[in-house]
């Protein structure tokens, strides 16, 4: 899906009370709901920065392919962006498909061992090599993430709180500072690739 199919297909399901996945737990589908606000919200205030857009304007041919859910918090902040992102650039086609639907692909691209979404492959069109990956989250944010992991300081709703409040504040300037840096290593990359094939 592209990131329209993705959000429509998104408020389709919640229109008939489903998410997506096996567990169609009120819990999950309340989850999806909150989300699909938070996406929307990020649909209406994000603007992506001169410096992402220049950054976006050296690329050769990619593919964003990101595994996600639209239950999941940080898909809910993050795709988004991504999603605007990817738009900069007419070299850059951005798909989107269900984690639970693909189980071997997300098997290739685990996080410290488990199935952390959202997670982007970044794979060079002309070649089909892998440039890179990113995900699950801003490394400020997976940082504070995996302390919590070692050392519990507070309850789980409370981290969850935390760090929606973070990425509310951040603006996506963390993920852009990423993806700038990631961007040109990927086009550095392709021409390294063009240079050897």
């Amino acid at each position: 899906m592209d990131y329209q199919q993705y959000f429509d297909f998104t408020e389709n399901l919640l229109a008939q009370g489903k998410t997506t996945g096996s567990n169609q737990s009120p819990e999950m589908i309340a989850y999806t709901q909150l989300n699909f606000k938070r996406m929307k919200r990020w649909n209406k205030t994000y603007t992506p920065s001169i410096k992402i857009a220049e950054a976006a304007a050296n690329v050769q041919n990619m593919v964003w392919l990101v595994i996600t859910e639209p239950w999941c918090g940080d898909a809910a902040h993050n795709v988004p962006a991504l999603a605007k992102m990817a738009n900069l650039s007419e070299r850059i086609n951005m798909k989107i498909v269900l984690r639970d639907e693909y189980p071997a692909l997300m098997d290739e691209f685990l996080t410290n061992g488990s199935k952390s979404i959202p997670k982007l492959i970044c794979i060079d069109e002309a070649s089909t090599e892998i440039l890179g990956t990113w995900g699950p989250r801003p490394a400020i944010v997976q940082h504070r993430v995996l302390s919590y992991k070692e050392a519990p300081d507070k309850t789980m709703p409370e981290l969850y709180e935390e760090i929606h409040a973070w990425y509310n504040a951040n603006k996506q300037a963390a993920l852009e500072d990423e993806f700038i840096h990631l961007l040109t290593t990927w086009a550095n990359t392709q021409k390294q690739l063009l240079e050897l094939s």
